[in-house]
């Protein structure tokens, strides 16, 4: 009975920070990039500003700090200087009080930047490049080209870059002198706005869904699970801060974020060494598995802890969610590994 009350809460919990996120910053025009220094928020506006932000404080007013550029798309901090792309490359120290734009590079139209120690690399129409953030005077390196669409986000994990373009997601060493672009997973249902990784989990943020998926990157086959939908902003960039997600919100105009990240990605941690997958997920009427090798009981609960279905399933098998209303579901499968195992299941 107390294991039972247990796992109620728990869904309590966790669907409770799964239904929600936190503004942080409102009352922009269309924010686009956005980098931390301490307690302060570095965000590129859709309209032609960089502004900053305390969050260390609720509902903080924005302040403008460099104004009348031309689209400014992306930002990326390396210690006090905070790189920003307009047309070009250029940058700001973020100690002077009124600072004045320093041109790094001619470029065309870089839409994302990310920064190892020595390096900064600059994502373009069909290429990735990347300068010396070490030289006096740095001139652009082509790293990879011919790329077959626009790349919009960057993501980096050791010594492995991920980029994501059009609908799917590839990846170079960024050590390898002539770096061979490797695809990691595709068929995503739209144009992929942003990426960014929380330990072993990427975070793809789909914009024009206003959705965010996650994909384990321990698996063996790597599949795409919804994480977060319906978001009150778009998500065009992310960012991974103290346990958190920090989320640029386009036409939302505003910043958001999810808290207690490693809570919410963490749900279904205890895999066993073949983990079932539920398809299609999401559903309108039934779900079965892949991977499943024997039959197993299940008990499907909603977002109030309240089980709604119960019963055995098995390979091939069908759980039929017709009669079910809309919305997020937990399915519990016993005995794999000798734990519980919980899955999402989302109900369109």
């Amino acid at each position: 009975m107390i294991k039972n009350l247990l796992v109620v809460v728990v869904f309590l919990f966790a669907n409770n920070l799964l239904s929600q996120t936190v503004d942080v910053v409102t009352g922009l025009d269309h924010p686009i990039g956005i980098a931390i220094s301490g307690d302060e928020i570095f965000i590129a506006e859709h309209s032609g500003v960089i502004s900053k932000a305390d969050i260390s404080i609720s509902n903080p007013v924005k302040e403008d700090i460099v104004t009348n550029l031309t689209y400014p798309r992306a930002v990326c901090l390396v210690g006090n200087e905070l790189y920003f792309a307009t047309q070009h490359l250029w940058k700001i120290n973020i100690n002077d009080p009124n600072p004045t734009e320093t041109r790094v590079i001619y470029s065309n139209s870089p839409r994302a930047l990310i920064a190892t120690e020595n390096e900064l690399f600059i994502s373009g129409e069909d290429r990735i490049s990347k300068i010396d953030l070490n030289a006096a005077n740095p001139y652009s390196v082509i790293v990879v080209q011919n790329i077959e669409a626009r790349i919009l986000a960057f993501a980096l994990k050791g010594e492995e870059l991920y980029f994501g373009y059009a609908n799917k997601v590839s990846k170079i060493n960024i050590t390898d002198a002539n770096p061979v672009i490797e695809d990691v997973i595709s068929d995503f249902e739209s144009n992929i706005y942003s990426l960014a990784f929380f330990e072993d989990t990427l975070i793809v943020g789909l914009g024009l869904y206003y959705k965010l998926l996650t994909v384990d990157m321990n698996d063996s086959v790597l599949v795409a699970e919804e994480f977060l939908s319906n978001l009150s902003g778009q998500p065009l960039n992310l960012l991974v801060h103290n346990n958190a997600l920090f989320i640029a919100g386009g036409q939302g105009d505003k910043i958001f974020k999810v808290e207690n990240l490693g809570t919410l990605l963490s749900i279904k941690d205890n895999k066993p060494v073949i983990m079932p997958r539920i398809y299609p997920n999401p559903t309108t009427q039934f779900i079965q598995f892949s991977g499943l090798q024997e039959e197993k009981q299940f008990e499907l609960y909603n977002i109030n802890g309240a089980k709604v279905l119960n019963g055995t399933v098995k390979a091939n098998s069908q759980i039929n969610m017709s009669s079910l209303s809309a919305g997020l579901y937990y399915l519990k499968l016993e005995g794999l590994l000798q734990n519980e195992t919980f899955l999402k299941v989302i109900k369109h």
